[in-house]
């Protein structure tokens, strides 16, 4: 979850497709409810996701039953990516976001799979084109189960692979893309504004409620004194 957006920062996709090559395809790890796999599909006109609770994963397959451009794989990433890495010579974006727990009910070591991930994706498609976005990336070395940045951009350096934190997303691309992440940047100021309407209803909902608390709290209290 970023700053402003529940999910995948829209402005994101837009620069991703110009990165990428046509006919490029997502993958996504960490599947919730679907909504950012229908997007993906929206965007990429296919989109491969992973998620490993057994119960998410059977809510997805049927929002999903009448749709063949999402794809739904069950199980850990850490095993299951291997299955949904396109072609070498397709662009992908890759959106991991499998580090929440949500309802899963497999191994604790599992948590946050995401060095795993990354240093699959560049292994195996290294010098594909790709686009690797990482959500929460606030996470990055401040959370017991997170991998510090600096691991995380030194791995994608031994790959050729630069990276930057926009918001709460990390993103990185082949060095030899020659990418602009300023251009990102700009992106993401000029859907700040805009972002504040799109989340004022829950910032009203919570004034109102502090708001009835210190209500309650100065009744109580008014009361004691009694």
């Amino acid at each position: 979850m970023g700053y402003f957006w529940q999910g995948l920062p829209p402005y994101l996709i837009p620069w991703s497709r110009k990165v990428l090559p046509a006919g490029s395809t997502a993958v996504e790890t960490g599947t919730f409810q679907g909504d950012t796999s229908l997007l993906l599909a929206d965007a990429f006109g296919a989109c491969t996701t992973i998620e490993r609770s057994a119960s998410l994963a059977a809510a997805a397959r049927v929002r999903f039953a009448g749709d063949p451009r999402v794809t739904i794989l069950e199980g850990s990433s850490r095993t299951t990516l291997t299955k949904a890495l396109p072609p070498p010579e397709q662009g992908c974006f890759f959106w991991l976001d499998a580090h929440g727990m949500y309802d899963y009910d497999g191994e604790d070591d599992d948590e946050n799979p995401l060095l795993a991930e990354i240093s699959l994706i560049l292994q195996v498609r290294g010098d594909s084109p790709n686009v690797i976005a990482v959500d929460d990336a606030r996470g990055m070395g401040t959370q017991p189960d997170w991998p510090p940045l600096t691991e995380i951009f030194g791995l994608l350096a031994d790959h050729r692979y630069v990276g930057a934190i926009v918001d709460d997303a990390l993103v990185a691309a082949p060095k030899s893309a020659d990418v602009d992440f300023y251009a990102l940047y700009r992106a993401s100021r000029q859907v700040q504004v805009p972002a504040v309407f799109h989340i004022w209803p829950q910032v009203r909902g919570l004034v109102k409620a502090r708001v009835v608390s210190d209500r309650v709290v100065t009744s109580v209290r008014d009361r004691l004194r009694r």
